[in-house]
């Protein structure tokens, strides 16, 4: 994933995520959450799948209590996966280059983990539960702390409608 075509939700290119992230964060002395997730949508017409990362900035005051939201996100294209396991894995994948990146760019949030979030259903009788125990498996062993449906809104909710733009 190109970590310079993250972009603000009102098309503004982030020419450098990690310093943008860490501002953010300083910003508000230090009370952030990282989450990042990542959903997908197949096409028609075009036969490409397009998938949209979000980093969520989750500001709280002193107690953790939440004081909104601030999003960022990228949008790729592949050719189109019409495997469903293929497609939630690569939606898995982009969230984890992410955290990577950022681990790597030492954007650590105190005694806080970055939360990857995971368009999965932990129910069986989902087809997204193809793919739930090797993706969790994967985020923790990473050392990320992972949430899947339905406590998984950054992947849900915000990457599908980033998607959907």
């Amino acid at each position: 994933m190109d970590m310079t075509k993250f972009r603000k939700v009102d098309g503004t290119l982030i020419p450098d995520v990690a310093e943008y992230i860490m501002d953010y964060i300083d910003s508000y002395d230090g009370h952030v959450e990282l989450y990042i997730g990542t959903d997908s949508q197949s096409t028609r017409r075009k036969q490409v799948t397009n998938y949209a990362t979000v980093i969520c900035l989750h500001k709280t005051d002193s107690a953790g209590i939440g004081k909104g939201a601030h999003l960022i996100y990228n949008r790729e294209k592949k050719y189109k996966i019409k495997d469903l396991f293929n497609r939630l894995w690569w939606e898995v994948e982009f969230s984890m280059q992410v955290a990577n990146y950022l681990k790597e760019k030492n954007i650590y949030l105190s005694e806080k983990v970055i939360s990857v979030h995971i368009d999965v259903s932990p129910d069986a009788k989902n087809k997204s539960n193809s793919v739930y125990k090797a993706a969790i498996g994967y985020v923790e062993s990473m050392g990320y702390e992972c949430k899947t449906k339905p406590d998984s809104p950054v992947a849900s909710y915000a990457a599908d409608m980033v998607c959907r733009m």
